[in-house]
């Protein structure tokens, strides 16, 4: 993209930061925010909000490093944890509501995955039970938590979330969402 995605804006505030906001206002406790690529500037993206910071110094070697680096700080932290969501900064169209939808139906379906559908498509956000935190911890470092997901799509509660499907990883998936934004039109 030429530049961190996560430091890229959107309604005034980095990517980073809209993420981390969402996830405190939908009652993480704690937020972990994991950096890698450009971990000094993200982390000051943060400052006065509410969060832990887990740098992952392999980032460069997939996604799956980063959620094992969360996935160890969060049981750092608070060892008897009863799930994790993981969202990403990169779906500006995920915000609080749909954090709180995914929270409230994992709670309420005692399911042990709670995934956003997305025009058949799975994934985040997306709620682990702790029973899956050990599949987690062993994604490969160039996998992610699909993996997860789709070892136990039969029984994950799948949440229609239409909001999740725009996905920020092209400079022409930026400038639409950024010329829809102009239009009105924005997530």
């Amino acid at each position: 993209m030429g530049t961190p995605k996560q430091l890229l804006r959107y309604r005034g505030e980095t990517l980073v930061r809209r993420a981390a906001a969402a996830a405190i206002d939908a009652g993480g406790n704690p937020v972990i925010v994991v950096t890698g690529c450009s971990a000094e500037a993200a982390e000051k993206e943060l400052a006065g909000l509410q969060v832990l910071v887990a740098r992952n110094p392999a980032w460069e070697s997939g996604m799956g490093s980063s959620i094992r680096a969360g996935i160890r700080e969060l049981l750092g932290v608070a060892p008897d944890v009863s799930g994790v969501m993981i969202t990403l900064c990169d779906q500006p169209g995920v915000g609080t509501e749909t954090l709180l939808k995914h929270i409230q139906r994992w709670r309420d379906s005692e399911k042990g995955i709670c995934v956003a559908d997305f025009g058949g498509e799975l994934g985040p956000p997306v709620v682990f039970a702790r029973e899956h935190f050990g599949e987690l911890l062993a994604i490969e470092p160039s996998g992610g938590a699909k993996q997860v997901i789709y070892a136990h799509c039969e029984e994950a509660l799948r949440v229609d979330c239409p909001e999740a499907r725009c996905d920020l990883d092209t400079v022409d998936e930026y400038s639409r969402l950024l010329n829809e934004e102009r239009r009105g039109h924005g997530h």
